[in-house]
């Protein structure tokens, strides 16, 4: 029975979303009532329940306060009056009928998990598709039902409220087909999903359903950094955001007035500015139930003269609860959402449900912070409903279970008095504690620091630009050292060249193809100048997923008034990689061939390479050079770097351990080449002696891939990242820039790990052992 109610449920959920979701809580009651004979003896009080009932019961004796015992002139407050305690009812009685659905979702065996699932899974796959129609084609769509919705004011508003029940569904469906085991590509699909979602709102002027996305994604990244602890962490976050709020939303609206407001976002501070001077005049107890809506002033100037000052709500719910609740209301709301959040169970134990749950958390969170009247209960039905979706989650592995690993061992200590020395013969390096994820991730955040410099055009941020265009220079370059180091050694331990071409595509395609589309996808929805240019658009992603970035850099219309127009101007140094993951095979045999002889021909190699990239460089200094300034850093010229890497590992592999003075020789190496340009051919060397020392000379400093291995994903979502940033114009305050660049960047970088790199490896890679 619980089965075949909640699969109708979730089928009926695309009709009720079209007509805005004023149909969920009546969904929602029924299904309670049908449910609640079944699960009415397993029923047991929670102490956050008492709490949750403390903050009804104050809410509803604080209209005996309330402007409304005071009614004006010409307003019809006795009807107002009725309307304001039943949604308080109807909000509490919707909140115990959710609360039954949950419990009842909680008995469902394995097969009811995954058919519930299912509807689900198509109901959201539906909806996604219908909001997207009616973004695209609203005005043919309001003519066509002009029958049932004369006023087009009306239909719009459902389909904006339709787009933000989808963005706060949109992350759950992206869990559900990230960790399907139905689906392949579910991981990419994931994320066009998300992208589409918030697109849809950005198209609409619907900014919430943005912040939603961003904070469904941090819901989700803090269940991920803190597997035992997440949920505890999401509830305090929440609490603290609603016990603060007069100070965070007046710190956020501080000087805005609505004279000044010139658009939608301003005028939402000004209400905001405005509903915390309401809420001083009475901070504790507040101004009672229904209390905003009685205040009919007007505004006097500016673009929204004619406007309430308060539109019945102040568009934020915190808000709204202090105005009218006070600080007593808002601590036992608070207080309830840590008891529940303390009532969770741990995140890594139930896997993909918590990651939805988390989602949840997040969305909703933000969308109470910018819209909608708190007591709409349609608002509080999407919540609860989705709730139970997080619940009949079929169960999989524990979340990052996976990612448990040995127990580092101390290498015992050794005289540095010579630059190598023999050391355990026969080890595996690459799957020894080591420091080599920490090095890797450094190197990429050196590049992503100098674009962060780079990229805005900020004439405060140039200053540091130069020499972090040194370091993201030794940042690429020390990427290619450790390549050759891991990946020959990977080759080592592959007994055939086709595993080892899967496991190298398995490495490195799933997730750049996965940023190449999602960054044509996003073109395509916020860019009318991509829309126009399909060709042009197919040409990117051809030369792109080609990894012949120089084919096609940029889009129409994208990143245009950007100071640089390139989408992902980091991604040409994939090409160098394949080229040496193709050439790699051939150049192992031939230096097995050589025996002892392996370091005449490394050398030569070295000697080579290093004449390559200098020459053509000295003449791409000259007139007519811009061909050999082009040529110069391609792969013959990165060679040096890639040899270097396989000469360690060949020193590794036969019982040598980088030591002190070799690593304080190498770090002399790469100062004398960052002076004088003359030594510049003891770059890779130098390189090569301090990484070595630093990744295996020494006990692992701590575990970078504690939260996976981020350092690919840092390095090819970054460059695109900080462009939408700038285009954003975030950058016009420089630390708010900073911030949501690095923010977004390590996000993203997360969740590309966990949804797309991780689950397109073998079971016994070893990116997954040391991640």
């Amino acid at each position: 029975m619980t089965t075949i109610v909640l699969c109708i449920l979730w089928l009926l959920w695309p009709v009720s979303a079209f007509m805005g979701g004023l149909a969920y809580p009546i969904l929602a009651g029924i299904a309670a009532l049908v449910l609640l004979p079944s699960v009415l003896q397993s029923l047991r009080p929670q102490l956050y329940v008492g709490a949750l009932l403390a903050f009804f019961v104050f809410a509803g004796v604080s209209s005996l306060w309330s402007p409304l015992h005071a009614p004006l002139v010409d307003f019809d407050f006795a009807r107002l009056k009725f309307n304001v305690k039943s949604d308080l009812i109807r909000v509490g009685l919707l909140i115990l009928a959710l609360g039954i659905l949950i419990a009842a979702t909680n008995t469902l065996d394995a097969w009811g998990r995954v058919w519930v699932t299912r509807a689900a899974r198509a109901a959201l796959i539906v909806q996604l598709i219908i909001v997207t129609l009616l973004t695209l084609y609203e005005t043919q769509a309001l003519n066509f039902f002009s029958f049932a919705m004369p006023e087009p004011g009306e239909g719009i508003q459902n389909i904006s409220r339709n787009s933000i029940i989808m963005v706060a569904a949109a992350t759950v469906l992206a869990v559900d087909l990230a960790h399907g085991r139905m689906l392949k590509g579910g991981a990419v699909i994931a994320g066009i999903v998300l992208v589409v979602a918030a697109a849809i709102c950005y198209l609409r002027g619907v900014n919430a359903g943005v912040l939603a996305t961003l904070a469904a994604l941090s819901g989700m990244a803090i269940v991920r950094l803190f597997p035992r602890v997440g949920f505890k962490v999401i509830a305090v976050g929440i609490a603290l955001i609603l016990v603060m709020a007069p100070w965070i939303f007046g710190y956020m609206s501080e000087g805005v007035t609505y004279a000044t407001a010139d658009d939608t976002v301003t005028y939402r501070f000004a209400i905001w500015h405005h509903a915390i001077d309401i809420i001083s005049q009475k901070p504790v107890t507040g101004h009672g139930l229904g209390a905003l809506r009685t205040m009919l002033d007007t505004i006097d100037s500016g673009m929204f003269q004619g406007q309430l000052q308060i539109p019945n709500h102040p568009h934020n719910m915190m808000l709204q609860l202090w105005a009218e609740t006070g600080g007593i209301g808002a601590g036992l709301l608070a207080l309830a959402i840590v008891l529940a959040g303390w009532r969770l169970p741990a995140p890594w134990l139930h896997g993909a449900a918590s990651l939805k749950g988390a989602a949840i958390a997040g969305a909703m969170t933000a969308i109470a912070c910018v819209s909608f009247d708190l007591w709409r209960e349609w608002w509080w039905a999407v919540g609860g409903l989705l709730a139970t979706l997080a619940v009949a989650t079929p169960v999989r592995a524990p979340l990052g279970e996976d990612r448990m690993i040995g127990v580092p061992v101390d290498a015992p200590q050794q005289p540095a008095y010579v630059m190598w020395e023999t050391f355990r013969p026969g080890r595996d390096g690459p799957s020894t504690s080591n420091n080599f994820n920490l090095l890797r991730l450094a190197f990429a955040l050196m590049v992503a620091a100098f674009h962060l410099t780079l990229l805005p055009g900020l004439p405060a941020l140039h200053a540091a630009s130069g020499w972090l265009a040194n370091a993201a220079e030794i940042g690429v370059q020390g990427f290619f050292v450790l390549s050759g180091y891991l990946v020959y050694a990977s080759l080592e331990r592959t007994p055939s060249v086709r595993l080892y071409a899967e496991k190298r595509v398995r490495r490195l395609y799933p997730a750049y193809a996965t940023v190449i589309v999602l960054c044509t996808v996003a073109a395509l929805l916020f860019s009318p100048a991509a829309r126009a240019a399909p060709i042009e658009v197919a040409r990117y992603l051809g030369w792109n997923l080609a990894f012949l970035n120089f084919g096609a850099p940029s889009l129409p219309g994208v990143f245009e008034k950007n100071p640089v127009t390139e989408i992902n101007g980091a991604l040409w140094t994939l090409k160098i990689e394949v080229m040496f993951y193709i050439l790699l095979p051939v150049l192992a045999w031939v230096l097995r061939a050589a025996g002892r002889r392996c370091w005449v021909l490394i050398g030569l190699i070295y000697v080579a390479a290093e004449a390559w990239r200098i020459g053509f460089r000295i003449l791409g200094q000259g007139a007519g050079g811009e061909v050999f300034d082009q040529l110069y850093p391609q792969l013959p010229g990165q060679m040096s770097f890639f040899i270097t890497g396989i000469g360690l590992r060949i020193l590794d592999r036969e019982g040598f351990k980088p030591t002190l003075i070799g690593a304080g020789v190498g770090l002399g190496m790469i100062v004398a080449t960052l002076m004088y340009r003359e030594v510049e051919f003891l770059r890779a060397a130098g390189i090569g002696l301090l990484a070595a020392w630093i990744a295996l000379g020494i006990p692992r400093l701590f575990d970078a891939a504690k939260f996976g291995d981020l350092s690919y994903g840092v390095y090819i979502v970054h460059f695109p990242i900080i462009q939408a940033v700038v285009a954003l114009g975030l950058f016009a305050f420089p630390f708010v820039g900073l911030g949501v660049s690095i923010a977004v960047t390590l996000t993203a970088a997360i969740l590309l790990w966990h949804f797309v790199e991780k689950p397109s490896l073998r079971g016994d890679s070893a990116y997954r052992r040391r991640a």
